[in-house]
């Protein structure tokens, strides 16, 4: 008897962690500015870094800030900051050379006035994943002897970069009247990718724009443009797959008031991402009708990627303005930032819950503005079944505020991707030796079988070949059903 084993390519998820960080540093102010009051403090956090050793989780990564805040003389002005972050989070499942995946949003964000500058305050959430590849030898064919086997055919499929690009957009956008863009933000949404043969992916999508803007009369007005972009990038074809665009960096910039545009430069990281897959020959299980030997099974829950899906969510708010602050004469920006707070199953689809922590800031009857923040709770619906390991990640793509009084109204567009990912358990044989208890049956027996066993069970129970237990019992169906009378002779 000829046995051969080999590595199937499986993953496992070892540890899924969520653990949060308190972000604190001093933000220092424009060159000859200082601030009285904050109006609006908006941050995205991006990864740059993850690593796990014995015992441990590292993440690292960045925050970027966007700020407007009123001088002690009146002023309003507006900047950004960033700020650098390293959490570790203990895993005793950690192991150094595992793979983690890792995302982080902001769950607080807070810039207090103090002089000369500002002090930060913000509470990360960071989600990871640990995985590690299957390292358990399993058995894929045994040849030789009149062994009885099982056998099946087991996939693999793993979530994969397929190829990555940059992409240059420059524009000039249309901006009467405005003298100088105070901040701005963007988000970029794939719209449709098609491949080119079998090896080029084409990427098309929009670049969503919103700035902070004043104009000649020295009047703050909220811009927004949609800006197309096209790529494409090496990437082999597979049946499975999407892509992402993410702002990497971005400068719009007010040209001078006779041309009456603002200058749009970014770059965007596209990315096309795909289900790996591979089909592996195993062996489930063994036994020997003409001797004793003993087969050991094992257990490995097998991490497996199904694909993504992508859903788009336009929906509407009022947001009232807290009792302290004066009535609103008009609305002048908002800015929001999703976070994902859980995932549940509506009526077998997919439903995560989304608060949105919006910014906003207004002008009053005496021309003063003033800035809040409120969070929203929303939900977004997924055109596809509930998956209890997908990992969830939502944009603003747009937001919007008007309407005046106690009241504003809130437009906004969500973006949301869902990678779908699901633990998967299979047994497979890993191990023969010789040896073990002989069946103690002999003689013509009728077995009364339980709900759902199979001949093989029964074969193996009494060490008789499946062959011979079919043509003993011709058209028997299974699963047996209970109490089902199978004939055997030992």
């Amino acid at each position: 008897m000829d046995i051969q084993t080999g590595l199937l390519g499986l993953y496992t998820l070892k540890k899924r962690l969520v653990s949060q960080s308190l972000l604190e540093s001093e933000l220092p102010l424009p060159d000859g500015r200082d601030v009285s009051d904050t109006l609006l403090c908006t941050a995205t956090v991006a990864v740059t870094e993850t690593e796990a050793a014995a015992g441990r989780v590292r993440v690292a990564g960045r925050v970027e800030l966007q700020l407007v805040c009123r001088a002690m003389s009146g002023d309003t002005y507006a900047f950004q900051a960033a700020s650098s972050f390293t959490h570790t989070i203990d895993c005793e499942a950690a192991e150094e050379g595992m793979t983690v995946e890792a995302r982080a949003q902001v769950l607080e964000c807070a810039a207090k006035p103090d002089g000369l500058r500002l002090r930060l305050s913000a509470i990360l959430e960071i989600v990871a994943a640990v995985t590690a590849p299957v390292t358990t030898p399993f058995i894929t064919d045994i040849t030789g002897g009149a062994i009885e086997i099982q056998r099946a055919n087991v996939s693999a499929k793993r979530h994969t970069v397929c190829g990555e690009t940059t992409v240059r957009v420059r524009e000039e956008l249309p901006a009467e009247n405005i003298v100088r863009i105070l901040l701005e933000s963007g988000a970029a949404e794939v719209s449709a990718m098609r491949y080119a043969g079998t090896a080029t992916c084409e990427v098309e999508g929009m670049l969503h724009l919103s700035a902070l803007a004043e104009d000649e009369a020295g009047a703050f007005n909220a811009l927004s443009f949609e800006v197309p972009f096209t790529a494409a990038l090496d990437a082999p074809y597979v049946e499975q797959s999407w892509a992402t665009a993410e702002v990497e960096q971005m400068a719009l910039r007010a040209a001078d008031l006779s041309f009456g545009v603002a200058d749009i430069d970014a770059t965007l990281r596209v990315r096309v991402f795909g289900v790996e897959e591979q089909e592996y020959a195993v062996v489930l299980d063994a036994y020997d009708a003409a001797s004793a030997i003993q087969c050991e099974r094992t257990r490995v829950d097998r991490l497996i990627c199904s694909g993504a899906a992508r859903q788009v969510f336009e929906g509407q708010e009022n947001v009232l303005i807290p009792k302290e602050l004066p009535d609103a004469a008009c609305a002048v920006y908002a800015s929001c930032m999703p976070v994902v707070t859980g995932l549940c199953d509506q009526g077998g689809q997919l439903m995560a819950d989304v608060m949105l922590l919006t910014s906003v800031i207004y002008r009053c009857e005496e021309g003063v503005l003033h800035g809040f923040t409120e969070d929203i709770p929303v939900q977004i619906l997924f055109d596809t079944p509930y998956a209890p390991g997908a990992e969830v990640s939502v944009n603003m793509l747009c937001c919007a505020i008007s309407g005046s009084g106690r009241t504003l109204k809130l437009n906004y567009t969500l973006s949301g991707l869902a990678v779908l990912f699901s633990a998967e358990p299979a047994v497979f044989a890993s191990e023969i030796t010789s040896g073990g208890e002989p069946c103690p049956h002999a003689g013509v027996l009728v077995y009364l079988a339980d709900a759902g066993e199979t001949l093989w069970d029964i074969g193996k129970r009494f060490s008789v070949p499946v062959s011979a237990l079919s043509a003993w019992n011709a058209g028997l169906s299974e699963p047996l059903a209970e109490g089902q009378a199978v004939v055997l002779i030992k």
